[in-house]
């Protein structure tokens, strides 16, 4: 009887060994997980890793994996606030860097699924998911470079204080044709202006072409069907030339120059000449130019204007901001404005953006002007 006893302990011991050597694991449900993913069964897969969270809530993995099962299903907003709450805890983790990078490469943001994958295997050069997804951004990069057409258009809507004016709407319409890989750019634009109570319309083509990777100009060329309050012919040449080319340390520096010519009468021709500087580093910019305006025959007046491009944090969504006290031409009288503005553009993916603008205008001894702007761009 003793002996009886002595064997169930022990084999109660062992029992009770072989079961905490021996945990349940997780491992089974993460292959199984990845099996079904893999054949497209997304929803038993985001099941088995119910199951795997249930059993080890605080495991990485299985928060990563159910991000990436929701980035393949599509449901990429859900899956960035995961991976963005996982990175909050763990930035410098590749893993979830770039699980981020293929949510860009999903929405179409090659470009900056290029830039993120490049930056991660500057660290990790041997990691094969970023070696693959820089891969793909690229080739998706270059069917980008691969449209041939661009169509603009927009709406603006400007409405007065100080002095009482009828608000202006103003529509335009753009379609550009692209010549070999994008070096050489042809476009015709059709404007059509709501002012004064009376309504202009401008019809536009133009040329840009780069000539080098360090030179670029541009030649536009414009006529006002019965014009009234808009120029009846417009001449715009223009160009930038790279004086720096951007490295670790130094940003690039362009020279830049645009010209405008427009022709009111016989009588009434202005020109306004803008040089400046535009120095780019990384994704910001800071451009800041002179501005001549000069009726012929008359004085010449100055002015200045500055800007900066520039990240907003989120890759899709770039800004910028800017201030002028320059010279405005408008209904062939030129006055001093001091004008401030800003906009976002969103680049919904390669082919497609949005723009919204507001600019502030104060007009000298004359109204202040609000001015809102929505432009889109479809490239195919």
């Amino acid at each position: 009887m003793r002996k009886c006893a002595v064997a169930l302990v022990a084999l109660s011991f062992f029992s009770a060994a072989a079961e905490a050597a021996d945990p349940p694991t997780i491992d089974p449900l993460l292959s199984v997980s990845q099996q079904q993913a893999a054949a497209q069964r997304f929803d038993l897969a985001l099941q088995s890793l119910a199951e795997a969270a249930a059993m080890e809530p605080d495991n990485l993995e299985v928060k990563l994996q159910i991000a990436r099962v929701h980035s393949w299903q599509g449901q990429y907003d859900r899956a960035e606030d995961e991976l963005i709450d996982l990175a909050a805890a763990d930035p410098d983790n590749a893993d979830i860097r770039t699980a981020l990078a293929y949510l860009d490469y999903y929405r179409g943001h090659n470009r900056q699924a290029a830039a993120e994958f490049s930056r991660i295997l500057v660290t990790y050069p041997a990691y094969t998911d970023a070696v693959d997804g820089l891969k793909l951004a690229e080739e998706g990069q270059q069917v980008a470079a691969g449209f041939v057409w661009q169509f603009d258009a927009g709406f603006e809507r400007s409405e007065f204080a100080r002095q009482p004016t009828t608000p202006w709407n103003e529509e335009f319409a753009q379609i550009t044709r692209f010549f070999d890989g994008g070096a050489t750019a042809l476009h015709a634009r059709f404007d059509y202006y709501d002012e004064y109570k009376m309504a202009n319309q401008y019809i536009e083509i133009g040329v840009d072409h780069r000539f080098a990777p360090w030179i670029n100009a541009y030649l536009y060329g414009g006529y006002t069907i019965d014009a009234t309050f808009r120029p009846r012919w417009r001449l715009e040449p223009g160009g930038n030339l790279r004086l720096v080319e951007e490295d670790t340390d130094t940003p690039a520096i362009w020279l830049t120059l645009d010209i405008k010519e427009d022709d009111y009468n016989p009588q009434v021709q202005i020109a306004t000449i803008d040089p400046g500087l535009r120095l780019e580093y990384g994704d910001w910019a800071f451009s800041p130019n002179l501005v001549q305006v000069e009726q012929w025959g008359l004085t010449s007046i100055w002015g200045w204007n500055m800007r900066l491009d520039g990240p907003t944090g989120w890759e899709p969504l770039h800004f910028y901001v800017g201030y002028a006290n320059a010279p405005e031409t408008e209904d062939a009288i030129t006055v001093y404005t001091a004008s401030a503005y800003g906009g976002l553009v969103y680049n919904v993916d390669d082919a497609h953006a949005l723009a919204l603008a507001y600019t502030h205008d104060d007009r000298e001894n004359s109204w202040i002007r609000h001015v809102v702007d929505l432009d889109f761009t479809d490239r195919f």
